[in-house]
């Protein structure tokens, strides 16, 4: 997966590395043609949700209405998969043609994600 995103194989001298960072190694970690296919109708899938809950800035808030909504992002920890959480949230901006900022009302996180959310801020 770091292969992926531009990261170094590991050094001849590093011990325990699997096949996809260990120097000498072909595998890149790319999916194949079935799993893209999967993963491009996800994306597209969480995409459409995601602007389906934006609001409409020409739209009156109706602050009498006793069902507040709120949009919350709450990004998980994870170490170095806070690469694909970065990525998300770059694909949402895009689709949204707004910063992520502005997609939501609430954005908080744990460990890494919460790095990400004060970085968002």
């Amino acid at each position: 997966m770091l292969h992926i995103c531009g990261a170094r194989r590991c050094g001849y001298t590093t011990k325990g590395c699997c096949k996809g960072c260990v120097m000498e190694g072909t595998h890149d970690g790319t999916v194949d043609d079935a799993m893209k296919t999967v993963l491009a109708i996800d994306r597209e899938a969480i995409l459409d949700e995601m602007m389906s809950s934006f609001k409409d800035p020409d739209q009156d808030d109706d602050t009498t209405s006793s069902l507040v909504k709120h949009r919350v992002l709450c990004l998980d920890g994870g170490g170095i998969r806070g690469i694909i959480l970065i990525q998300l949230l770059i694909a949402i901006e895009d689709a949204a043609g707004i910063p992520i900022k502005e997609c939501f009302d609430w954005i908080s996180g744990t460990s890494t994600g919460a790095l990400l959310a004060l970085g968002i801020a």
